[in-house]
């Protein structure tokens, strides 16, 4: 029960992406004009992308390294 936000994206026959939302309420409506922007997560910058592929390499030549020796 409440206000509840819907978010979808799909590829359509043609091949170009298509997406909205859209909010509905069942019962008691809980909130009016809520922020459906995206999260600051849902994109990541490029430098956390190139932390991340550095970390996980550097992670499994290290353990590759002990699982040898």
């Amino acid at each position: 029960k409440g206000t509840n936000t819907v978010e979808w994206h799909a590829i359509s026959a043609d091949g170009h992406e298509v997406s909205n939302k859209f909010e509905f309420s069942v019962g008691k409506v809980t909130a009016k004009n809520v922020d459906t922007s995206d999260a600051f997560y849902a994109q990541p910058s490029f430098w956390f992308g190139v932390f991340r592929y550095l970390t996980e390499g550097a992670t499994i030549i290290l353990v590759g390294l002990f699982w040898v020796n």
